[in-house]
């Protein structure tokens, strides 16, 4: 694999980003022939004159990417204004296969797309928020059941565009890579556990109505404390559900927002469907153990790390970065101080994707070596 170039270009309008975009990039070997692209929500509507732009002026042919209400590019985060970020490298031509899938028949369209599911072993992927993500990463994980996949759900203000080769909206699209590439990826929790988890004897579809034979509402109390629970309409934004993961070798676990408090019947609606038998806990979202959690997931990737790391993405929540760990790119500043000046790319999104799962409120970090 060659070196990874990252570069990061703004301006007032697309031309000038791209511009200041390949100025930074500098000389592009003429091997290059992948590139990992995001742009602000200012420059959605241009991604079609962008990526136009960008092949007729370098000779790479293969792009992905998407749109994020803010972006990342080594140790900065860029928002409310025109940016465009890439990561630009070499593969071997029949060692990466780009896909797109709708929401409707996804098994059809890989079928059509001829994968070699034996060849599946490590995948980007970028997705449309109001679609069927969850249902596609299923799809995707039992067609391909070597794969591990990483990426996340476009952001923007109202174009939710992604790039696959061309500019397109479908339900998701990305890379995926055969075996042989060199790999790490790690996932840090925004939100942490608040007492112990509890099995729903109780629901329908998305509303718990009893958690340990006792009312949801009743339990919700107990575990979050009196003061809040006396001001239940501050909730919104630090009290999630999480849904822990069967099997995970962490104790990991999906975060959900509640949706919904019915005090008469003391229920609570999730935006998750449940079933009974299922356990459930609730958290919070703090910065300090944002930041906790971060430093754990950076040891643990230094550790793997046996040789030089070469590049990165980094798929973040957009109620992470400025929202919860500051306004001065801090949550990328913690990745730099851990891992040096790497060539890094990423975006802020509607949901985060690592080991085919959809998280919320998280972190994905993925190391080329």
């Amino acid at each position: 694999m060659k070196t990874f170039i990252s570069a990061l270009g703004k301006g007032t309008d697309w031309h000038a980003c791209v511009t200041d975009l390949l100025a930074e990039a500098g000389e592009i070997p003429a091997s290059a022939n992948l590139g990992f692209l995001y742009v602000t929500a200012a420059l959605s509507a241009d991604l079609k004159n962008i990526l136009r732009y960008l092949r007729s002026h370098t000779a790479i042919t293969h792009w992905v990417g998407t749109t994020g209400t803010g972006i990342c590019h080594q140790g900065e985060e860029i928002y409310d204004l025109p940016a465009i970020t890439a990561l630009i490298t070499s593969f071997p031509e029949d060692s990466f296969q780009l896909i797109e899938l709708n929401d409707e028949a996804p098994d059809a369209y890989l079928q059509q797309q001829h994968l070699d599911a034996s060849k599946c072993y490590f995948g980007v992927v970028h997705g449309y928020p109001y679609r069927e993500a969850e249902y596609i990463l299923d799809v995707l994980g039992q067609t391909l059941p070597n794969s591990f996949l990483v990426g996340g759900l476009t952001s923007s203000d109202g174009y939710y565009a992604q790039i696959a080769d061309q500019v397109t909206e479908v339900a998701m699209s990305g890379v995926l890579f055969a075996e042989g590439l060199s790999v790490a990826t790690g996932l840090s929790q925004g939100c942490s556990p608040i007492g112990n988890a509890h099995l729903i004897t109780g629901c329908d579809k998305n509303i718990l109505t009893s958690l340990d034979h006792i009312s949801a509402l009743d339990v919700f109390k107990q575990d979050i404390g009196d003061q809040l629970s006396r001001n239940l309409e501050y909730i919104s934004g630090t009290i999630f559900t999480a849904l822990p993961i069967t099997g995970s070798d962490r104790n990991d676990y999906l975060v959900r927002n509640i949706v919904g408090i019915d005090l008469d019947n003391k229920m609570l609606a999730i935006s998750e469907m449940v079933e009974p038998g299922q356990s459930i806990l609730f958290c919070k979202r703090d910065r300090e153990s944002a930041q906790e959690d971060m430093q754990r997931m950076l040891a643990q990737l230094k550790k793997r790390c046996k040789s030089p790391i070469k590049g990165a993405l980094y798929f973040s929540c957009l109620g992470r970065g400025r929202h919860l760990f500051g306004e001065h790119s801090e949550e990328l500043q913690l990745i730099q101080a851990s891992l040096g000046s790497i060539p890094l790319v990423g975006f802020f999104a509607n949901g985060e994707i690592s080991h085919n799962r959809l998280y919320g409120y998280t972190g994905v970090l993925t190391l080329f070596f």
